[in-house]
């Protein structure tokens, strides 16, 4: 899966506290009650990256996670189309302080899913940090060796450039690169169509079937996150091409009474150590809305901007799905 969105429900806004909580009791289910964007039709399933569980969690444990799977594959199911806003932060080392400092960009954005196989995601803004340009030394000024490391200089600034944007229709998937100007229309194979959105560009959040959760992914529960009416899961890949796109995924599910059963956050970490963290806006989120003409266009095979060329690509052969493994 080329770079990762990850919108994902598609990693996380709890993520980031450092408090431990305690870890539910397995007998208590949890009680649910009322970098460019790549192609998010499929996922490639190749040699595993580790031959056993690092986790490897007690059947305790396991059991725990597997209720939680379980609750959220129940839940989804109850979730056929769904409207929400998101603030996604990207860590790397051109921010303020480097990967562990405040962004390199604040980006906002919308998405959209209408099940079993359509889906829109965009960001809509983003402000890059622009460092300030270092004043030279004077001539035959010795430097100086500060006591503690100067905070950055700079500021973050509106981007001119157009955020990502991609468009699942069912049968397509609409890719915009800006840089080229050029639509990329990607038909998905018949065999191919229906739920395989859930396996796109952002992992645990368009739906939980749980068996393709566990098939894809180690995961346990992240004592850190878990607090309250929130439910902390870290994963980690189990295929090849998942994790030469990620290392680990800090997913924090919402388990309000009255609320939408889905990740309120998502962290994303890439093998380069730089991370990308998604804060999903529940409170206004719009869940099983009436269809309306605005919902709709968002899943419509949209047009070339003027100027822009349209470019048919099939899906790559390093897509196509193969044996999972055991």
């Amino acid at each position: 899966m080329p770079r990762t969105l990850f919108l994902v429900a598609i990693g996380c806004l709890a993520a980031a506290s450092t408090a431990p909580a305690q870890q539910p009791a397995a007998t208590a289910p949890p009680a649910a009650q009322p970098n460019q964007p790549t192609q998010p039709a499929v996922h490639p399933q190749v040699p595993t990256v580790a031959q056993h569980d690092p986790f490897n969690l007690s059947p305790k444990e396991q059991a725990y996670i597997n209720q939680v799977l379980d609750t959220w594959e129940k839940k989804s199911d109850e979730i056929n189309n769904i409207y929400v806003e998101f603030s996604r932060e990207r860590h790397t080392i051109i921010g303020p302080a480097g990967i562990n400092g405040p962004p390199a960009v604040k980006e906002k954005g919308k998405l959209a899913y209408h099940q079993p196989d359509r889906g829109s995601f965009q960001i809509t803004e983003a402000h890059e940090w622009k460092a300030a340009a270092q004043p030279l030394p004077q001539p035959n000024q010795l430097p100086q060796q500060p006591q503690q490391a100067p905070a950055a200089q700079g500021k973050y600034e509106l981007s001119e450039e157009p955020g990502e944007h991609w468009v699942c229709s069912g049968d397509k998937i609409f890719q915009f690169r800006h840089l080229k100007k050029q639509l990329v229309v990607t038909p998905i194979p018949k065999e191919m169509q229906g739920k395989e959105i859930v396996n796109g560009p952002l992992p645990f959040l368009f739906g939980a079937e749980a068996d393709k959760l566990k098939k894809r992914f180690f995961m346990k529960l992240d004592k850190d996150t878990t607090r309250g009416t929130l439910i902390g899961i870290h994963a980690k890949p189990k295929f090849m091409a998942d994790a030469s796109e990620y290392s680990d995924i800090y997913v924090v599910l919402q388990n309000a009474a009255g609320k939408p059963f889905m990740p309120i956050g998502i962290r994303v970490v890439h093998p380069n150590r730089s991370w990308d963290e998604y804060v999903f806006n529940l409170e206004d989120a719009q869940v099983n809305p009436t269809i309306a003409g605005w919902f709709s266009a968002m899943f419509q095979e949209p047009r070339a901007p003027f100027g822009w060329k349209k470019v048919i690509e099939p899906l790559r052969q390093a897509q196509q799905p193969q044996t999972a493994p055991k």
